[in-house]
């Protein structure tokens, strides 16, 4: 039986700035060359950049934004993840194939050998341990958060993106090498693949919808979007309006929890498109230009949208209307951020100015 097509409606949110926000910038910290990435150590109050260009990472403390020290990690850092089993920091050293194990306390991290290129790292909390995906292998490596023992799952090709299904412990990689999804079970045994079709080149992002116990996979260049139940796709949704392209060079999925929407950021469109998790009705919101990176801020139910284009992060308050805040504008080219629910402030790198920007409500 095919999967059902959901056709987006013409749907538009109308740009507004400089409503009834009150975020704004509150600082601007200096980094290493080329942040890429940034985590938050809730065990210790830390902010941990991975800086690309540098081969290092800083910890910073998170009240005050001081740089505590700086830490030598292998070449090229590009992701992190936090483990809340050990309250350790790990970090993907994507030109050493290798991941980088950062404790609480330490400034010399351990260095782990994985598989080949790792890019994305994940935490699997069924069983306790961290998934590091080898993009230039056909493996994903599991590393045990107690032991660190590292074992070798195959069964993946060119591994970029993942996701853990928190309905069952089951865990999806997105293939690069041949637009399929991975499943592995709770027990790291291969449970089946998804085959997506290949009309744009590029696979694009994998996401999770709790709510729904769905993941969805976007086409990044084809505008469509693939919603999975277990290893079938259920859904096909056009991510498309009033005849034109919405979002094409979708570069990031990201689920809300308090509406059970998702949002998805368009980077040559220059619109995040708001999908409905149950009707797929699709909405468009203008961004500024090549928006990316997301963020999600659950105290005050905002998301904050990268722009790396035009160098400024804009803050969507997250309700039945959508209401785009103020525009903030940051030093260059932002991209991934990390939320603090301590000081309630959202780190965004800045990729292009070897900087983070915080910015709160």
């Amino acid at each position: 039986m095919a999967s059902p097509i959901y056709a987006a409606v013409n749907s538009s949110i109308p740009k507004s700035v400089g409503s009834t926000s009150t975020i704004e910038l509150i600082s601007n910290v200096a980094t290493g060359h080329d942040p890429s990435s940034v985590v938050y150590n809730p065990s210790n109050n830390q902010m941990y950049v991975a800086n690309e260009g540098s081969s290092s990472v800083y910890a910073l403390n998170a009240t005050t934004n001081a740089l505590l020290y700086t830490i030598g990690v292998s070449s090229k850092p590009i992701a992190e993840v936090f483990d809340p089993a050990n309250d350790n920091v790990y970090v993907a050293d994507y030109g050493t194939d290798k991941v980088s194990v950062i404790s609480p306390a330490d400034t010399a991290p351990t260095s782990l050998k994985v598989a080949d290129e790792p890019i994305t790292l994940l935490y699997d909390p069924a069983n306790t341990e961290v998934l590091s995906a080898g993009f230039n292998s056909g493996n994903v490596s599991a590393i045990n958060s107690t032991t660190g023992a590292v074992t070798e799952l195959a069964g993946f090709d060119d591994p970029v993106s993942m996701v853990y299904d928190t309905a069952n412990g089951d865990v999806y990689a997105l293939n690069y090498g041949n637009f399929t999804a991975t499943v592995i079970n709770s027990k790291d045994v291969v449970v089946g693949w998804i085959t997506f079709s290949d009309t744009c080149g590029n696979p694009g992002e994998l996401a999770y919808d709790p709510s729904n116990q769905t993941v969805w996979y976007s086409d990044c260049y084809a505008n469509q979007i693939d919603v999975v139940s277990g290893t079938s796709i259920v859904a096909q949704v056009s991510v498309t309006s009033g005849g034109s392209q919405a979002a094409p060079g979708i570069t990031t999925l990201v689920y809300d929890p308090s509406s059970g929407n998702m949002y998805l950021a368009g980077t040559t469109a220059n619109v995040v498109s708001l999908i409905t998790s149950k009707t797929y009705k699709v909405t468009n919101i203008p961004m500024g230009s090549e928006p990316g990176a997301i963020g999600y801020d659950p105290d005050d139910k905002e998301m904050f949208v990268s722009c790396y284009g035009s160098a400024e992060v804009t803050a969507i308050l997250v309700t039945s209307v959508n209401t785009q805040l103020t525009i903030v504008s940051t030093k260059a080219s932002p991209g991934p951020m990390a939320y603090d629910p301590v000081q309630s402030s959202m780190w965004i790198t800045d990729y292009g100015s070897a900087s983070v920007s915080t910015l709160a409500s």
